[in-house]
Formats: structure tokens, C-alpha cells, sequence
């Protein structure tokens, strides 16, 4: 009993591990709720919903939503891509992309145009 408490004791020391008390890694209730906002908070700088205006374009309405000024586009053959939102570039292997009722966008922002009310939403992803 006692070899094997010992082989379990070098194994733990030999691979890296810590043994620590839990008083160590505890995180009071209130530092985990702030932990979550932060989260939460950090979210919503890289997201913008809205609800779509019938008979003009995705990429209409985010002006509408934001004001061009905010908006970075960037024009190719297929159409134009958002690459800024509220002054939030795209990079770091991270794009602006977007959904129309949670569903992914198959045609650029320019070129959707919006049937109804569906909820347009852009995350850098």
C-alpha cells in the first residue's frame, strides 16, 4: 500500500501536475458572476443584431443600424464584405460574417435583399 501511494506520489511530481488545496483555487461567487458579465460584455463589442427592412439590402440596414461611417467595406466581384464594424477591424484569422435567422448567409450583405422583418446578426467569428 505504501509502494503504491509513493509510485502515484512520483507519477503526479514527474508529470507536471500540482497538488493543491482548495483554498488555493477557490473563486468566490461574486468574482465568478463578474467573470461572466466580462464575457458576456466582450460578446456584444463583436455582434450587432437587428431586425431587416423589407426591400433593402443587409448591408443597408447595418448602415442604417450604425451609420456608414462605422461600417468597413471592402469591394470584390461578388459583392462587398463588411470587414469593420463600430471601428472593430476583422483579423487575427477573425471575419465579420453574418446570419439571417440564425441561419448562415449564402450571398453578400449588398446583394441580400430583405423579404420581411428576419433578424440579421454580425459576429467576428
Amino acid at each position: 500500500m505504501k509502494k503504491t501511494s509513493l509510485i502515484i506520489l512520483c507519477s503526479l511530481l514527474f508529470s507536471g501536475c500540482q497538488i493543491s488545496s482548495p483554498k488555493q483555487n477557490f473563486t468566490s461567487p461574486e468574482a465568478q458572476i463578474k467573470g461572466a458579465q466580462a464575457n458576456i460584455e466582450e460578446d456584444q463589442e463583436n455582434q450587432i443584431a437587428y431586425q431587416c427592412e423589407a426591400g433593402k439590402s443587409a448591408l443597408a440596414v447595418l448602415f442604417d443600424q450604425v451609420g456608414k461611417a462605422n461600417v468597413g467595406i471592402k469591394e470584390y466581384s461578388f459583392g462587398k464584405q463588411v470587414i469593420a464594424i463600430n471601428q472593430i477591424v476583422q483579423g487575427d484569422n477573425k471575419v465579420w460574417l453574418y446570419t439571417i435567422d440564425d441561419k448562415e448567409a449564402t450571398a453578400s450583405a449588398d446583394s441580400y435583399i430583405c423579404q420581411g422583418e428576419e433578424k440579421i446578426k454580425w459576429e467576428l467569428k
